[in-house]
C-alpha cells in the first residue's frame, strides 16, 4: 500500500513538472482569488473547474460538429448560482473563451459566444433561489438560443440542420448532467 501511494505521488509530481505553465496559471489563479476573498477551497475549485469546462470540448479540435457534449454550461451555471451574477459571468466568459483557445478555433464565435455564455452566469446569479435543473435548463436553451442564432438565420440549409441537431443533443445532456452533478457541485462550491 505505501509503494502505491509513493508512485502516486511521483505520478502526480512528474504530471506537474511536465505541465508547468499550467500550473503555474492554476496555482496563480487561486491564489489571486484567495486574495480577493474567496474561501481556500473555492479558490483551489474555481480554477480547476474552469480548466475542466475548457477542456470538456477539446474534442472539437479534431471533430466540429455533434456529440454535443460540454461542461461549460454545468460549471458556469454552478458557479453563478453559488457566488452571485458577476462572478458567473466572469466565469463564464473566461471558461468559454479560454475553450476556445484550448481546441484551436478560436474565429468570429467567440464575438457571440462569449456574451451568450457571460449572460448565461448573469442570469445563474439573479436565478439562484430556484431549482438547479431549472435554471440549468432554461439557461441553456436561452445560451443556445443566443450562440447559435447566427446559424439558425443566416446558415446554408446543412448549418441550419447541424445546429439545430447540436441544440437537440446539447438540451438533454445538459439535463443529465445537471440532473446527476448540479446539486452535488453547488453544494460542494457553497
Amino acid at each position: 500500500m505505501k509503494v502505491q501511494s509513493a508512485g502516486s505521488f511521483t505520478a502526480f509530481y512528474a504530471w506537474i513538472g511536465g505541465h508547468r505553465r499550467v500550473t503555474m496559471v492554476i496555482a496563480s489563479v487561486a491564489a489571486l482569488l484567495f486574495f480577493l476573498g474567496f474561501t481556500l477551497k473555492n479558490s483551489i475549485l474555481l480554477p480547476l473547474l474552469l480548466l475542466t469546462a475548457a477542456f470538456s470540448v477539446y474534442y472539437r479540435k479534431f471533430r466540429s460538429e455533434p456529440p454535443a457534449f460540454e461542461l461549460l454550461s454545468l460549471t458556469t451555471v454552478a458557479v453563478g448560482v453559488t457566488h452571485g451574477p458577476v462572478v458567473g459571468m466572469i466565469f463564464g466568459g473566461i471558461a468559454e473563451l479560454a475553450s476556445e483557445i484550448l481546441n484551436g478555433r478560436f474565429s468570429e464565435r467567440v464575438v457571440w459566444y462569449v456574451p451568450a455564455r457571460m449572460i448565461m452566469g448573469g442570469l445563474a446569479g439573479i436565478l439562484s433561489g430556484e431549482a438547479i435543473v431549472f435554471v440549468g435548463i432554461l439557461l441553456v436553451v436561452i445560451y443556445n438560443i443566443l450562440a447559435q442564432f447566427v446559424y439558425i438565420i443566416f446558415g446554408d440549409p446543412h448549418r441550419r440542420f447541424m445546429t439545430f441537431l447540436y441544440i437537440f443533443l446539447n438540451v438533454p445532456i445538459n439535463w443529465l448532467l445537471f440532473l446527476l452533478f448540479g446539486l452535488p457541485l453547488t453544494q460542494l462550491l457553497l
